[in-house]
């Protein structure tokens, strides 16, 4: 079981960012998104692989969310390829700072990345909900 976090990275206002990542063969059994306190249905965010909208399906739509953690993948076999993550933040007055996990379940056992963590999401994701909490929500100005 491989774990990733791609960390909060600040979106400036009224900007895309995009996150690559080749992945090896294997299952994501879990993907979700953490939007901030803030965000307002603002930040959009669609994961593609090997350039097909894989999240959301319907490729006019995006994930959107505030405050909320949304969970959008379970059992998703992949073969092995690039994952494309696009952020678009729509808003044209605040940055914004969405975190995105993935557990992968690779056929070919784990391997390293600069994105990868050693800790299962549900304890980055507690620590993420503190954090949160510390700081009053979010950071929205």
């Amino acid at each position: 079981m491989t774990y990733y976090q791609w960390p909060p990275a600040t979106i400036a206002k009224s900007t895309i960012s995009t996150i690559y990542e080749n992945l090896p063969a294997g299952i994501i059994e879990y993907l979700d998104m953490f939007f901030p306190d803030g965000c307002d249905n603002e930040v959009k965010i669609n994961v593609y692989f090997n350039e097909v909208q894989l999240f959301p399906r319907d490729p006019s739509m995006s994930i959107t969310g505030n405050n909320e953690t949304i969970k959008v993948a379970g059992n998703e076999r992949i073969e092995t390829g690039k994952l494309k993550i696009t952020i678009n933040n729509t808003d044209i007055a605040y940055s914004h700072w969405p975190i995105i996990r993935m557990q992968l379940n690779s056929s070919n056992g784990s391997w390293l990345s600069g994105s990868t963590v050693n800790q299962p999401i549900t304890q980055k994701a507690t620590i993420w909900d503190k954090l949160r909490n510390l700081l009053g929500g979010g950071l929205r100005g």
